[in-house]
């Protein structure tokens, strides 16, 4: 078995094996042999895994760092914690509620998603999903959680009654999932399959499999909902898809262990943290080519492209520094380094009144 050359993994970091289907297990088994797996965060006003947002008035930033068991809150504007809410578990993915009031903490340790009172650090409940879970994402009309959960399938949960609302089988190993921006269609990234599940969301029915490239990861969607961009971690792409036609029309070489994706708001550039090296690239979605390659130091990872203040800023977790930078864009320089805690993974950005 040949074993990827990426960084070593950390405790609650997915554990990458390049040999992966001649073990003869399920890969998300597999994991919990080895080291659990953490990782990314659903969004209201866009994260790693979503169309970017707007800030146009105070909002936070919340982060969970996976061996702390903690969650920190970051206030956009001043960069500065305003809370760290102990979890219990530790934190992979997380969202929180459209009102603000909740954050629902996705755990690979354990088979609940436990919901906490956002202002108070309170447990509100935990549900259980019948799995390890690995990241959550709010449907567009904040009525819905979805929970991707080992081995193969996504748990919806109302978010007005915290009851499960149905379960869909999608393919193995899923990690992200992303909504169109009208709420009518979701995709699921499934790392084990090398595919991407087209979900109706009103039936909750797959429509569709599209063939990515090689364990895909993470994924984001334009602001127009005419293009999907999906992580591919083994093969070191991106896979730009056409959602109309549910194919593929362009795959972009990035750089090494490709992980977390976003779009800048006005849906020009595509950025991916390349997790295995010390880079991310910036890739123009009009010509589906890498157009700038930025050193940014070791481990850069989730990624959320947001306008803050009247400015668009770049947000992305470093597991090595144990940091969340803020990056203006305009020049790719750092312009906050936020001391996190140990691993910080998933984040998701709430802002008041956003859609």
């Amino acid at each position: 078995m040949k074993l990827s050359t990426s960084p070593r993994p950390r405790e609650g970091e997915r554990v990458w094996v390049r040999g992966r289907r001649s073990l003869g297990r399920p890969f998300w088994q597999r994991l919990s042999r080895f080291v659990a797996a953490v990782t990314t965060a659903g969004a209201l006003a866009g994260a790693g895994t979503a169309v970017a947002g707007e800030a146009g008035g105070l909002g936070l930033l919340v982060i969970s760092t996976g061996p702390s068991k903690k969650v920190a809150v970051v206030e956009l504007g001043t960069h500065r914690i305003v809370k760290t809410i102990p979890v219990g578990v530790e934190a992979h993915g997380l969202a929180v509620t459209k009102d603000g009031r909740e954050v629902y903490v996705a755990s690979m340790r354990g088979e609940e998603v436990p919901i906490y009172e956002l202002a108070t650090g309170k447990q509100v409940v935990a549900v259980g999903v019948g799995g390890m879970s690995h990241h959550i994402e709010p449907s567009p009309d904040g009525r819905q959680m979805w929970v991707t959960v080992a081995p193969d399938k996504v748990v919806v949960i109302e978010t007005g009654t915290r009851r499960l609302a149905g379960t869909i089988k999608v393919g193995q190993a899923p990690v992200a999932v992303v909504f169109a921006p009208d709420g009518r269609r979701a995709y699921v990234t499934n790392s084990e399959s090398d595919s991407v599940s087209v979900v109706d969301v009103a039936s909750l029915k797959v429509l569709a499999s599209i063939v990515v490239g090689e364990f895909p990861d993470h994924a984001a969607i334009a602001p127009d909902g005419k293009r999907l961009y999906i992580t591919n971690n083994f093969s070191e792409d991106m896979s730009v898809v056409d959602t109309g036609a549910n194919r593929v029309v362009a795959t972009v070489k990035v750089g090494k262990g490709p992980h977390g994706i976003t779009v800048s708001p006005d849906g020009r550039l595509v950025y991916v943290g390349n997790r295995g090296a010390t880079t991310y690239s910036v890739i123009s979605a009009a010509t589906s080519k890498v157009v700038r390659t930025i050193e940014v130091g070791k481990e850069p990872e989730h990624m959320l492209a947001l306008k803050v203040g009247g400015r668009t800023l770049l947000y992305m977790n470093r597991l090595s520094t144990h940091q969340t930078l803020a990056v203006d864009p305009a020049t790719d320089k750092v312009v906050a380094a936020i001391d996190i805690g140990p691993d910080p993974h998933g984040f998701v950005a709430h802002i008041p009144g956003a859609r």
